[in-house]
């Protein structure tokens, strides 16, 4: 059966999702539409590189849908309205529910609308509902990777690239928080750190002596993140998950857009992270409207990491600082909260939501 795979190419967690998704799916021959960081995450798969933020990109693939079981969408919405016009039966998977503000095409026409559990979600449930809502569990890879070495410490800034964000122009993140995270790593003593995030946000890293900026491929970051004994990231969805069942302890950078916004704060109200380290905190009298557009949010987001200044990424530097050398007992404590929050959210998402997709299959 053949199922064409549409992630979101500007979040990390999506295709990051689709994989573990579709480590499920043996059945399936899977073929990926995408751009920009899905192509970086998907050197292994057969991808056709398109503009899937476009919908008429569709209609250069009419013989790969004509031949298609599925349609299969991981938070990707620009394309669902083409689908149905042409007949093809669609999945879509939503990690990011939580923060829907309105009701889409996907909600209306998916045969399984395939939601991945997290706080929120249950009331934007009941404010509206999918057509056929299938919740489950986080959609992450539990399994722990073996045969990469030891390291201490392993940073992840995930795409760090959208239509609201561009490296090296309207944003300076990539290059601020590698550069803060090689002062710390200098101050720690450590050998060079990688900070994992994608080509194009590493491009605009200047050169550093303890920071190396590197796009992994999926395989090779989730043996790396089980070698290593802490993980300091942005405040993403999957990516701090990932490293929760694995009982790693997570650090977190500041916020790069709104939706991580969102993200550190709720993980702020469970213990799981200082609320020092939200750009409310460190930007002083910086709102962030909860019903504001992403791009509305994410320009907001902007202007906030702007008004830090070198003064701000270095009250961020300490604060990172003295996390990572909390004492061992410390941080196996955070990680086993961590573990504990992210176990309650659910049973293994993958697994569920593959038994769904079969549904839609038969």
């Amino acid at each position: 059966m053949r199922v064409v795979c549409d992630p979101n190419p500007f979040c990390f967690g999506s295709t990051a999702t689709m994989r573990a998704v579709l480590a499920q799916l043996p059945e399936v021959e899977p073929v990926v539409i995408g751009m920009g960081p899905t192509l970086d995450l998907c050197r292994d798969l057969e991808v056709r590189p398109t503009d899937v933020k476009d919908p008429a990109c569709l209609d250069q693939h009419r013989d790969l849908l004509d031949k298609s079981d599925l349609y299969l969408a991981f938070s990707n919405n620009c394309n669902v309205d083409r689908v149905v016009e042409f007949g093809l039966p669609l999945a879509f998977v939503d990690i990011h529910f939580a923060t829907k503000r309105r009701e889409t095409a996907a909600m209306r026409h998916a045969a399984a609308y395939i939601i991945e559990n997290h706080p929120g979600v249950q009331a934007s449930l009941d404010r509206r509902a999918p057509r056929n809502p299938v919740l489950v569990g986080p959609m992450v890879a539990q399994d722990r990777p073996t045969g990469a070495p030891k390291r201490a410490l392993l940073v992840n800034l995930g795409g760090a690239c959208s239509p609201d964000l561009e490296p090296g122009r309207n944003t300076l993140y990539p290059a601020r928080a590698s550069e803060t995270v090689d002062r710390v790593v200098g101050r720690l003593g450590l050998e060079a750190v990688t900070v994992a995030m994608g080509t194009r946000a590493a491009s605009t890293v200047p050169p550093l002596s303890h920071a190396l900026p590197r796009t992994l491929p999926p395989t090779a970051y989730r043996a790396a993140l089980a070698a290593s004994e802490v993980l300091l990231t942005a405040p993403g969805l999957n990516g701090p998950l990932e490293a929760f069942f694995l009982g790693i302890p997570v650090v977190f950078l500041p916020p790069q857009n709104l939706t991580q916004v969102f993200h550190l704060s709720t993980y702020a109200a469970a213990d799981l992270a200082p609320a020092a380290q939200a750009l409310l905190e460190l930007v002083p009298g910086r709102g962030f409207r909860p019903g504001a557009t992403e791009a509305e949010g994410t320009a907001a987001v902007l202007e906030a990491l702007d008004g830090l200044g070198s003064h701000g990424w270095r009250a961020v530097e300490e604060l990172v600082y003295q996390q990572l050398c909390w004492p061992g007992e410390t941080l196996q404590a955070l990680a086993a909260r961590q573990q504990a929050w992210a176990r309650s959210l659910g049973e293994h998402g993958p697994a569920a939501a593959a038994e769904a997709i079969r549904g839609v299959l038969r």
